[in-house]
Order: structure tokens, then C-alpha cells, then sequence
């Protein structure tokens, strides 16, 4: 079997893309959109009580809105993400999740690639960080004040924001663990050893 028939194995790239990983940006728009607009819809009718018409116009703004920014989001970070892999980023894409793992301990080429696009993904995490952790601090005390005051349904906004922190804390240190153990020599790795050492 060539390695171009081995790449094009179903499941395996060759254009077949995994749901939801690889899901056209317009599939992240709409789900996002919706998902926020129907919230922003129930919140605005149950605490403010301005009738369900007018709900669900701030709700379709707000979900509109929101949707077309995920959907450029999502286009964008899938360009920046196919430069970084390279002729691999399909094949990354269309991975299974259940044999990931086990498709990139057999291709040398696809672990290179994701370790490139984990990089390319740490590299803009600290690039965005600058402005990402002081408007994170920021919201962060505003919804707790809000929260404390007013309505104490802003507390979900108070545990997201405080996720943003953590991740942008969290992230580097695994993105970095994550590539060492994607460009480590096959024998090195964990699992490996132990298999090598039971023979």
C-alpha cells in the first residue's frame, strides 16, 4: 500500500472530516448563535420581563451577533492552524477521536504536525495574552460586584471568566508537555519503555 492510499483510508483523512472537530466554520456559527440567543432570550423574559416578542428580537440580535463572530473565529484559527500542519491538517482533522492516539504513534509525519499546530496555538495563547488576562480580571470583578448587588445569576459569568485565567495559566504548560511527548524517539515515550523492558 503507498502512503498515498494509506492517507486516503477512510476515517483517515482524504477529505472525510470528523464531526464535530471538523465541522465547517458555518456549523460553529450556527450553534453558537443559536445557543446564545435562545439564553439571552430566556434571561431577558424571565428577569426582565419585557414580554416574549421583544425577547426574542434581543435574543435573535444578540445570537446573530454572536454567531457571525464565532464563524470568523473559527475560519480564522483553521487558516492559521492549516498553514502550521501543512499537507497533514486534513488527515489531523479527519483523526477519530477514539484512535488518535494510536494513528499518530504509527505516523511520524502526523505527530509533527500536531505538535506544529500545538505550538501555533501557544505561540497566539502568549501573543493575546497581554490584553485576554487584564479583560479577563476585569469582567471577572464586575460580574462579582453585579453578582453580589443585583442578581446572583451572574455568578456563571464569574466562574467562566475565572476559567479564561486559569486556561491562559494552564495552557502553555501542557501545550508544552504535549509536544515533548509528540517529538519524543518512539522508545522514549511513556508506555513504550515499560512494553520494551517487559520483552
Amino acid at each position: 500500500m503507498t502512503a498515498q492510499a494509506h492517507r486516503r483510508r477512510p476515517g483517515q483523512g482524504g477529505g472525510v472530516r470528523r464531526w464535530p472537530a471538523g465541522a465547517p466554520s458555518w456549523f460553529y456559527a450556527l450553534v453558537s448563535g443559536g445557543l446564545f440567543g435562545t439564553a439571552m432570550a430566556l434571561f431577558l423574559h424571565v428577569r426582565e420581563d419585557p414580554g416574549w416578542a421583544e425577547a426574542l428580537i434581543a435574543g435573535g440580535l444578540s445570537g446573530g451577533f454572536s454567531g457571525v463572530v464565532t464563524g470568523l473565529f473559527v475560519a480564522r484559527q483553521r487558516r492559521e492552524l492549516r498553514e502550521a500542519a501543512g499537507d497533514e491538517y486534513e488527515e489531523l482533522v479527519g483523526l477519530p477521536v477514539s484512535g488518535r492516539r494510536r494513528a499518530l504513534e504509527r505516523r511520524p509525519e502526523l505527530r509533527e504536525a500536531a505538535a506544529r499546530t500545538l505550538l501555533r496555538s501557544r505561540e497566539k495563547l502568549l501573543r493575546t495574552r497581554r490584553w485576554v488576562v487584564p479583560s479577563a480580571v476585569a469582567f471577572l470583578v464586575l460580574e462579582a460586584w453585579i453578582a453580589l448587588t443585583r442578581s446572583p445569576w451572574l455568578w456563571a459569568a464569574v466562574v467562566l471568566f475565572a476559567g479564561i485565567l486559569a486556561a491562559q495559566f494552564a495552557l502553555p504548560g501542557w501545550i508544552d508537555r504535549e509536544v515533548a511527548r509528540l517529538r519524543a524517539p518512539r522508545d522514549d515515550r511513556p508506555g513504550n519503555r515499560s512494553a520494551g523492558g517487559s520483552g
